[in-house]
């Protein structure tokens, strides 16, 4: 198996050397290619550059597209004949980065680049977002940590798509997470719902709380995992909430109020089942804790980390 890199800037550079580095063959294509040739000659084997775009395709088993989206959409179309059966990888974002840093969007708030990207596909073509939930650097400084993977998600109708982009995640140093179809793509794009649909990048926050709020949530797991992504290196995420309790016909009765009182969704967890889902969103579990308020209400609290014990202290 191949895979070719189109496009070795900053992340698609990142892609190559985490695959290199694990042993899968990379095929670097280029703006031109003496970058191509340089890049491949960096990484060496098993990197080789090849001589335009439809050579590095030909060439490849994979494709990851490691474009913005405009150079994309001109790519898939001089390419496109060659990319049925094809596993093409999507690591973009919808996001325009300011001479300040600052992030904004590119496309309309909830659709996903991963939607657009794969409505630009031609039949055939076997498409998976991935690779792109999370900056270059880090990328780079979190592949093959120990004692415990850090994870990558990734999003894909195609069982196929799913079983190659697992492999390459492992390749390149990572533990592979399925966030959905492509319908929910967003999920792992920065600045998606999947980071909580704050515009902030990855890394930002030492502190993040969130404050009976879990309840609220259609989609917990994607909330936290996107929360758990905007923690800098060592930070921590507080999450306290009222805990669902027994009897279970009552406690059901009572969700259905206040999902009618507050019109939308209302699902109260026990700390077990927030602890579950935690771990499931790729956190550490630091300490926990359950209290009672009154006769009716108790809660829990828990503190969490991304991802890596080792780096959090006592």
């Amino acid at each position: 198996m191949a895979t070719a890199i189109i496009g070795i800037g900053n992340l698609g550079g990142t892609v190559a050397r985490e695959l290199a580095s694990g042993g899968e063959p990379v095929i670097l294509s280029a703006s031109s290619q003496a970058k191509a040739r340089k890049a491949a000659a960096a990484i060496g084997i098993p990197g080789s550059a090849a001589l335009n775009n439809r050579d590095a395709v030909q060439r490849a088993d994979n494709v990851v597209l490691a474009l913005w989206l405009d150079p994309m959409r001109e790519v898939i179309d001089e390419v496109a004949d060659l990319l049925p059966g094809k596993v093409v990888v999507d690591p973009s974002n919808p996001i325009r980065v300011a001479a300040d840093g600052t992030f904004t969007r590119t496309l309309p708030e909830g659709q996903s680049s991963g939607e657009l990207v794969a409505s630009l596909l031609p039949q055939g073509t076997r498409f998976v977002k991935a690779f792109g939930s999370v900056a270059a650097t880090m990328l780079a400084s979190n592949s093959r940590r120990t004692p415990k993977r850090a994870v990558l998600f990734y999003a894909t109708d195609d069982a196929k798509a799913a079983t190659e982009v697992e492999r390459l995640i492992r390749v390149a140093g990572f533990d592979p997470v399925p966030a959905g179809g492509v319908a929910k793509s967003v999920r792992v794009e920065i600045g998606g719902d999947g980071a909580a649909g704050l515009p902030y990048p990855p890394n930002t926050f030492d502190l993040i709380t969130c404050t009976n709020a879990l309840h609220d949530m259609a989609d917990p797991l994607a909330l936290l995992s996107g929360l758990g992504r905007l923690l800098a290196p060592g930070g921590q995420l507080v999450v306290e909430d009222f805990a669902r309790r027994r009897p279970a016909w009552l406690w059901a009765v009572f969700e259905r109020l206040m999902q009618w009182i507050e019109g939308g969704h209302g699902r109260a967890y026990t700390l077990t089942e927030a602890r579950a889902l935690c771990v499931g969103a790729g956190l550490h579990i630091v300490c926990e804790k359950v209290f009672t308020i009154d006769w009716f209400w108790h809660g829990w609290a828990l503190r969490a980390a991304d991802p890596y014990p080792e780096q959090i202290g006592s």
